[in-house]
């Protein structure tokens, strides 16, 4: 099945994968390459199943479009949503705050920290909030299946920030950021101010050590005062000495690239795993044309 650079460009976005080529051969290239860490094959299988399934790309737009507008009005028809309309969420305002701290700099590579983040938290903010807003659904998906079965659209990431982003997003935030204040209000009996390194609207970054690990996480799972929040140690290493970094997670051989451009990317994946660089990897879009680098970056 042959599919246009549009609808690559858009699974792409669907599926928050790091691939800036979307042209063929470039494209089945890179899919293969990042599987290890992204699964993007599995993502991709999704992709033909769904497309086997509705039968042409235009249909394929359409119905992104659809479940969209379908779940958007769903929500917005519910009273408990239009009186927030009215809301201004007085309740939600944070006091105070935390000093915001870049992690992704070398001062902080080899440091172990813990990250505390909102899953879904758009979602899980409404829900919080009162569970009439979106229907008393359980989760997501759940908010989602009358309207669509499909694998796919089930967990695009893009889809649900294009829903959410139509529904009060200015109110969810807030929300979220009281959420990150009540973790943190939580966790201060215990933890230091100075440990806390960075706060955004959906994850709190403490620092933390080795040794430390195992008993801090199981203490911050048994205060936490969502049942939402992932809880995730690990390790910031820089990539061949330059501020390009890997979270490398110390319960499971999960990794996440950091602070790199998009164009570097692949030449960062290869160094880190110790794989050579082939013409593909020194590719990259320039002004809409396809360059390449003369030089590699390791």
């Amino acid at each position: 099945m042959t599919f246009s650079d549009a609808l690559r460009r858009r699974f792409v976005r669907d599926t928050s994968l790091p691939i800036s080529l979307v042209q063929q051969p470039y494209f089945s290239y890179f899919i293969e390459l990042y599987d290890p860490v992204y699964q993007s094959v599995e993502k991709y299988e999704r992709l033909l199943k769904t497309m086997e399934s509705l039968g042409s790309e235009q249909a394929f737009f359409e119905e992104h479009k659809r479940i969209k507008e379908k779940v958007v009005e769903s929500v917005e028809a519910q009273p408990a949503y239009k009186a927030i309309l009215r809301d201004t969420f007085e309740q939600y305002k944070v006091t105070g705050g935390f000093t915001q701290e870049n992690i992704y700099t070398m001062k902080h590579a080899d440091q172990t920290f813990i990250s505390l983040d909102l899953k879904k938290a758009n979602f899980n903010a409404f829900r919080h909030h009162d569970p009439s807003i979106l229907q008393n659904a359980e989760s997501y998906e759940t908010l989602l299946t009358p309207f669509t079965e499909e694998t796919y659209f089930l967990k695009s990431k893009y889809l649900r920030q294009v829903i959410f982003g139509h529904l009060q997003p200015k109110k969810q935030q807030k929300i979220q950021k009281w959420m990150i204040q009540q973790i943190a209000d939580a966790l201060s009996p215990n933890i230091a101010e100075d440990r806390f390194l960075s706060a955004s609207s959906d994850e709190l970054i403490l620092r933390t050590t080795p040794g430390a690990v195992e008993e801090e996480l199981s203490w911050i799972e048994s205060v936490l005062p969502f049942p939402f929040v992932r809880a995730e140690a690990f390790t910031l290493r820089s990539i061949g000495g330059k501020s390009f970094f890997v979270k490398a997670f110390l319960d499971s051989e999960k990794v996440e690239f950091k602070a790199i451009p998009g164009y570097l990317l692949p030449q960062c994946y290869k160094h880190y795993f110790g794989q050579p660089i082939e013409a593909y990897d020194l590719l990259f879009t320039f002004e809409g044309m396809l360059a390449a680098f003369q030089t590699t970056l390791f």
